[in-house]
């Protein structure tokens, strides 16, 4: 009850600054808590954005979408908006095969079976998760897949150490949050940069994605919390569900 309640507050918090600043992300961020499809979460947003932007007169209906005489094609922002995202679109499609030789060659099937060799205590355990699912997500650029494929042996290290699975949880979820934003071969550090591009004619710089990863402080921080939390120990005694050894 307790953690829902911080949850909650948090997302109160959340929405109610949103809603003072970016009202169509407020929304969004509003319909996925109810659970909505992530789809529709931000096509609302979209929709909203939109809505907004002509009633106070920022832009026309006709500059969202309208034909262009002469050509008889489509123009507006909606469109100019679609072509932006035609070259990260391309690059995602390609990166997933690659994704998919990567998972049927059993390269991240050997990367975890050599973590598990390796757990022979708590803290060994947890380092073997950590290189494991690092490894998983350096190979294949996707979290979710890194996560699924290092869970199981993440749960047994936890059953047999007395690890607890909100410690484990956080391990695995943290750590796979790192590497996308940090490393110039993940989709946000490339699409992050390939939207500087439009910003050149405002003045600012264009970034490079292995410059977008290493100004994201954040990122870099919440790595350095994770490397204090397994080899140093930080929260694992609060964490356990009982005496255990390190």
């Amino acid at each position: 009850l307790c953690s829902a309640a911080v949850n909650l507050a948090i997302a109160l918090v959340v929405l109610r600054a949103l809603w003072r600043t970016r009202p169509r992300a407020a929304l969004a961020f509003a319909l996925l808590l109810r659970g909505a499809h992530l789809l529709e979460g931000l096509t609302a947003g979209v929709a909203a954005a939109a809505l907004l932007g002509w009633l106070t007169g920022g832009f026309g209906p006709a500059e969202l979408l309208h034909v262009q005489p002469g050509s008889f094609g489509a123009r507006g922002l909606i469109v100019e908006g679609i072509e932006r995202g035609v070259g990260i679109s391309v690059f995602t499609f390609l990166m997933m095969g690659l994704v998919g030789t990567l998972e049927e060659s059993g390269l991240v099937t050997r990367v975890v079976r050599g973590a598990m060799a390796a757990a022979r205590t708590p803290r060994a355990a947890e380092g073997a998760i950590f290189a494991a699912v690092s490894g998983a997500v350096l190979l294949t650029t996707h979290s979710a897949v890194a996560i699924l494929a290092v869970g199981e042996f993440a749960r047994e290290s936890g059953a047999r150490f007395g690890i607890s699975r909100y410690r484990l949880a956080n391990l695995l979820d943290t750590t796979v949050c790192t590497y996308p934003f940090l490393l110039p071969w993940f989709v946000p550090t490339i699409l992050a940069a390939s939207l500087t591009a439009g910003a050149e004619a405002a003045g600012a710089p264009r970034l490079s994605p292995l410059q977008v990863g290493f100004a994201n402080l954040h990122s870099w921080l919440l790595l350095a919390v994770v490397l204090a939390a397994v080899f140093g120990g930080y929260g694992r005694s609060a964490s356990a569900p009982g005496p255990q050894r390190r």
